[in-house]
This record gives structure tokens, C-alpha cells and sequence, in this order.
């Protein structure tokens, strides 16, 4: 760009990325190419805003901000804004690169994270939820168990047979659901 932020080189990559050919877009302020709304701001990129341009620390590194394309899509932009001194005037060259699918893979990788963490949460819960239901389970199975091989009456027989019967059940009804889950 020149010193006022007038485009004054358009290669074939930006005519690809932007929609715009060199001859529609040349002398325009390349400001018109960024997305400003009340979620992004950009300073002017011109000589006059030179101060706020390092101040904002967007000189000579590499930010991302959205960029718009001829139709009005927005893209997620790579920007890189170096200033230029030629023939003692000050000019910007600035490399714009899509990372639309940087950004996709961005958010697959955090959104695995994200399974993998409640998958790992998951199966913690139901280890824990095994254990608190079994432990007394068992416990319940094994003194019914051993209360049979003692004397008992025909009814407290009865009554504790049908109480390691129901545990037992319980158990494998507990083990069904844990394994499905």
C-alpha cells in the first residue's frame, strides 16, 4: 500500500483469495479488504496511523483478524504488516494468508479433546458407581450366603433365599447396565 493505505500491488493469489481483480480493487484503501465491526477493529494501515500501528504491536509479526472477500463472505486472515521506506516514503507490504482450515482442524482437534475428556470423566463415573454398588451388593450376597449354612428357621430360609436370589439379580442387572454403558 501506499502511505495513504491505497492498494498499489494486487498479485493473481489475492485476486483468488479476495475476488477481486487489480483493476477493481487498485487505489482502494486496503482497510476495505478487513472485516470492522463492533467484535474487530483494525486501525487504518496509512503513514498517519503509523503511531497506533505500533502501538497495537501489528508491525513485522504475524495476527489474525477476518478478512472480506468481494461478495461480503468473511474468512478467518493470517496477516503479516511490514512498514517500507521507499524513496523517504513510508509504505506497508502485507501477506494475507487464509486459515479457514487451519481453524477447521482447530476446532476438531479441541472438539476430540473435549470427547475424550468426557469419555475419560465417563468411564471414572461408572468405575466409581461399579464399586459403590457392588461393594454392598456382594456384602448383602454373602452374608445372606452365609446366615443359609447356619441354623435357620423354614421361613428365615425362605426369606434369606429369596433375599440372595433378589441380590444376585440385582447384581447381574447392575452389571448389564455398566456394560452397556
Amino acid at each position: 500500500t501506499n502511505a495513504d493505505g491505497g492498494i498499489i500491488a494486487w498479485n493473481r493469489q489475492a485476486e483468488r483469495l479476495f475476488g477481486w481483480t487489480a483493476d477493481d480493487i487498485m487505489g482502494r484503501p486496503v482497510d476495505h479488504l478487513f472485516l470492522q465491526d463492533g467484535n474487530h477493529t483494525l486501525p487504518a494501515i496509512n503513514a498517519d496511523n503509523f503511531a497506533t500501528l505500533v502501538e497495537r504491536n501489528l508491525l513485522k509479526r504475524r495476527f489474525e483478524h477476518p478478512a472480506m472477500r468481494r461478495g461480503g463472505t468473511t474468512f478467518p486472515a493470517e496477516i503479516s504488516l511490514s512498514p517500507l521506506r521507499i524513496d523517504n516514503h513510508l509504505e506497508f507490504s502485507l501477506f494475507i494468508r487464509d486459515i479457514s482450515e487451519l481453524k477447521q482442524a482447530e476446532h476438531a482437534r479441541i472438539a476430540k479433546e473435549q470427547a475424550e475428556a468426557a469419555n475419560a470423566a465417563k468411564s471414572g463415573f461408572l468405575s466409581n458407581v461399579s464399586h459403590e454398588l457392588r461393594t454392598p451388593l456382594n456384602s448383602i450376597i454373602g452374608m445372606a450366603h452365609l446366615l443359609l449354612k447356619g441354623k435357620v428357621t423354614a421361613d428365615q430360609r425362605e426369606m434369606l433365599e429369596v433375599m440372595e436370589h433378589s441380590s444376585l439379580d440385582l447384581l447381574e442387572i447392575v452389571n448389564d447396565i455398566l456394560d452397556i454403558s
